[in-house]
């Protein structure tokens, strides 16, 4: 039964702000009763299970509206990295001022350059200017082909998903290359066999950094057995911890940093406010964490999204650690690094590039 477990993408919205709406993360099984949480202009709705599903088609109706300037925005935006200059996207200013990303030009000068991150999740959009020239073909392991691309649509429950990490990993490392992998579906499942190979092969093809913002309730043998296997060949693997608002991470997330579990070399992330203020809803036990909360980066058809959860804490860690890399830091020291360089477990970034390598 180890291959038949199911993962979800660890996200609480993809929102249009000022807009309801919400993408829980959840078992499709369990019954649930919705929560309504107030996260300045945009209201997420934390929800987990079946009944879930029947609503969400709805709540992107008024979504879809908001779009017509999301992609009018782009016009300008799509001009942030002809010259590979540092801009990251106006509505993370405080965010990105919190984990001192303004504060490393000096200390970052590659930003991210020769550095492979894998995105293990639900593909990315290859035609968005927020990710253009900095994506790999990648591999699609539900259709078994060449090219991760996202599919599905706006009322599927996971669609823009891949797209959103890997826009945040670009806003952080713009000069990173990002290597995407398709392992769940448009409705946010996957298999873990899916999962566990995606993160061989990604190693295998040169990843240094591994972003896994996906996670299950019950263990995951073959995915902790893969990323073994990952940080035994130099690779640090990102996990997000989850939004149930539990004592511990998700797995595989609850393997990381445990040298018994998943190598010394996996870090599992949680989440706070772009103030810095502690979630509720953020699993307890992360061993760093970052803002995850009205995070705006990229949604399918040059669009852009608000997304809170893990999910999108994990990859500013990602991209931090590409930034690290790129300058020389010791990968096998890394991960002891971050946690050391963080402020009470918040991710740094100037602090972390002014450890000595």
């Amino acid at each position: 039964m180890r291959n038949r477990a199911v993962l979800i993408p660890l996200f609480l919205s993809l929102a249009a702000c000022g807009q309801y709406a919400g993408f829980p993360a959840g078992s499709p099984s369990t019954p649930i009763q919705i929560q309504s949480v107030a996260l300045g202009d945009t209201r997420v709705f934390i929800a987990d299970g079946s009944r879930w599903w029947a609503d969400g088609s709805r709540w992107w109706a008024d979504g879809s509206r908001w779009w017509a300037d999301g992609t009018r925005w782009w016009a300008d935006g799509s001009r942030w990295w002809a010259d590979g200059t540092f801009q990251p996207a106006p509505e993370n200013s405080a965010a990105f001022k919190l984990i001192g990303l303004d504060r490393i030009q000096d200390l970052a000068s590659k930003m991210g350059q020769g550095v492979i991150v894998a995105v293990i999740d639900t593909g990315v959009d290859f035609e968005h200017p927020m990710l253009k020239g900095a994506l790999l073909p990648g591999h699609d392991y539900i259709n078994n082909r060449q090219g991760a691309r996202e599919e599905g649509g706006d009322h599927d429950l996971a669609y823009g998903h891949g797209s959103a990490v890997a826009g945040l990993i670009r806003q952080v490392a713009p000069a990173a290359t990002i290597l995407p992998m398709r392992v769940l579906s448009p409705d946010g499942s996957g298999l873990d066999k899916a999962v566990a190979q995606a993160i061989r092969d990604a190693a295998a093809q040169g990843a240094r950094v591994i972003n896994l913002s996906l996670g299950t309730s019950t263990s995951t043998g073959g995915v902790r057995d893969a990323i073994v296997s990952a940080t035994e060949q130099g690779v640090i693997v990102l996990g997000a911890s989850g939004n149930a608002g539990e004592s511990k991470p998700q797995s595989p997330a609850w393997h990381m940093g445990n040298p018994d579990a998943a190598g010394r070399m996996s870090l599992s992330v949680g989440a706070v406010d772009q103030a810095g203020n502690a979630v509720s809803w953020s699993n307890a036990g992360s061993e760093v964490v970052a803002p995850g909360v009205n995070m705006t980066t990229a949604y399918p058809g040059q669009r852009l999204v608000n997304a809170s959860g893990t999910s999108f804490s994990t990859p500013l860690v990602s991209g931090a650690v590409a930034l690290a890399l790129a300058e020389g830091a010791n990968a096998s020291r890394l991960s002891e690094t971050l946690k050391s360089s963080s402020q009470q477990g918040r991710l740094d970034v100037a602090n972390l590039m002014a450890q000595p390598k």
